[in-house]
């Protein structure tokens, strides 16, 4: 079927100005080439004269185009469109081309990929802009936390609750005497968490790892019941500590794996107070910090394994970046089964600061404004919605997880310090959907 004829049967827009199949073109003429006076010799009154003229058109982005020139060699023309690429860049192109076959004259029984034609420019332009190796301290997670001055808040809860960082580690110590006592949860041991976000569940993964295993985290009001028992026996936990709302629920559901509601490990001071505590494990490195889960509605779940180090490495960059300090107040924006939730809230117990939990996720604009919120990273349609008033007292914002409006990002830029964007392909959208983006506002990283 003829492309013009699809996209008249479609009724679709078409610029017949450039070929829409494909947009790089290569030929070679096979054919000898032949001089106009080969072609058409003067005969009788009949003359024939070459007109040179200029392309000022291009129905290709790159086209080059070799053809035999009768003496044992090749000649040809080069074409760009201007409207994409500068004559600087068409040059480099042309040398980069010019060395390729130099290399292949020089050594033809070599496949293209062993020959170098990176013209020297983009080698030095390479080397510059991928020279991003970054030292991150290596010092374990559990000590960055357990650094941190126990008289600080870690948690502030829209209902008004908060927790130190000395209840928050006290806590952690007693679930996993109990984890460890009572399921014999040992190094390597998989973890199911069936929780919704909360100091609690934060203080249980803190405990998982103490302990040398890992946690899958299942958000009950996210995912239906049923796909969490196929999420957690994918996983192979051995135990799965479930929110006390949801153990009814879940328990019949259940297979392969003990069963225990988070009231049980969070009463358990008298019984587990003066309980051996296991060792402290200190994870390193590929040890794996936690199994994250996709929600499954295109299907079966599946899980990727998150090191020590992805998340050790996250933490110490995302601070840097994001400029935390132990008086910084971050928004819990994304649930804890979802994987950015992670640069939401480790980061910011590593380094003092304090992780700030709405009820619901309904509650966004209330919980800034009621919990002095100056930290914030949500998504672009989320931050469309909220206050613009709020801006007088948020220092930083990241948007990330869809195409955000140019227009409610300049209004929230004129207000706060620092405003990024985080782009990437997600879900349905394209790295296409941000180009726009990038060329309007300058504050973005991918």
């Amino acid at each position: 079927m003829p492309f013009h004829e699809v996209t008249e049967a479609l009724n679709l827009p078409r610029d017949r100005s450039r070929t829409s199949v494909f947009q790089a073109m290569f030929a070679l003429q096979e054919r000898e080439w032949h001089t106009l006076q080969d072609i058409c010799p003067a005969d009788g009154d009949i003359k024939f004269n070459l007109k040179q003229f200029a392309h000022n058109t291009s129905k290709f982005e790159v086209h080059l185009q070799l053809r035999y020139d009768g003496q044992g060699g090749l000649e040809g023309d080069f074409h760009i469109a201007t409207d994409l690429f500068t004559h600087e860049t068409g040059n480099r192109m042309v040398e980069g081309y010019k060395k390729l076959m130099a290399c292949c004259i020089d050594n033809p029984d070599l496949s293209v990929d062993f020959h170098d034609i990176t013209p020297q420019f983009d080698r030095e332009l390479s080397l510059h802009c991928n020279d991003t190796t970054v030292k991150y301290e290596d010092k374990p997670l559990l000590d960055r936390i357990s650094d941190i001055s126990r008289e600080l808040v870690a948690f502030v809860c829209q209902n008004g609750r908060t927790q130190t960082y000395g209840e928050y580690l006290d806590k952690s110590e007693l679930a996993a005497a109990q984890l460890h006592t009572k399921f014999n949860v040992e190094p390597g041991d998989r973890v199911g968490v069936l929780m919704k976000s909360s100091p609690e569940a934060m203080g249980l993964i803190l405990a998982i790892l103490s302990l040398g295993g890992s946690h899958v985290i299942v958000d009950p009001d996210k995912t239906p019941l049923d796909r969490c028992g196929v999420t957690f026996a994918d996983a192979g936990v051995k135990v799965v500590v479930v929110d006390n709302e949801a153990s009814s629920a879940f328990d019949g559901l259940s297979q392969g794996f003990s069963l225990v509601e988070w009231q049980d490990i969070s009463d358990s001071d008298l019984r587990y107070a003066t309980s051996p505590r296991p060792p402290i494990k200190n994870m390193h490195g590929e040890d794996v910090f936690g199994i994250y889960y996709t929600s499954g509605t295109t299907g079966k779940p599946k899980g990727v394994l998150i090191t020590m180090a992805n998340v050790c490495h996250l933490s110490s960059w995302w601070q840097e970046f994001f400029s935390l300090v132990p008086a910084d107040r971050v928004l819990l924006f994304s649930s804890m089964s979802f994987i950015m939730s992670l640069r939401q809230w480790i980061p910011t117990l590593c380094c003092g600061a304090a992780v700030v939990i709405p009820s619901s996720s309904l509650d966004f604009e209330a919980t800034i404004r009621d919990c002095g919120v100056n930290k914030l990273v949500c998504t672009p349609s989320a931050l469309s919605s909220l206050d613009i008033n709020l801006a007088k007292n948020i220092d930083a914002v990241q948007v990330a997880g869809e195409p955000p409006q140019i227009q409610v990002l300049k209004a929230w830029d004129n207000i706060v310090q620092d405003v990024f964007i985080g782009l990437g392909p997600t879900g349905k959208n394209s790295i296409l959907d941000f180009v726009p983006i990038l060329i309007s506002y300058s504050r973005a990283f991918v």
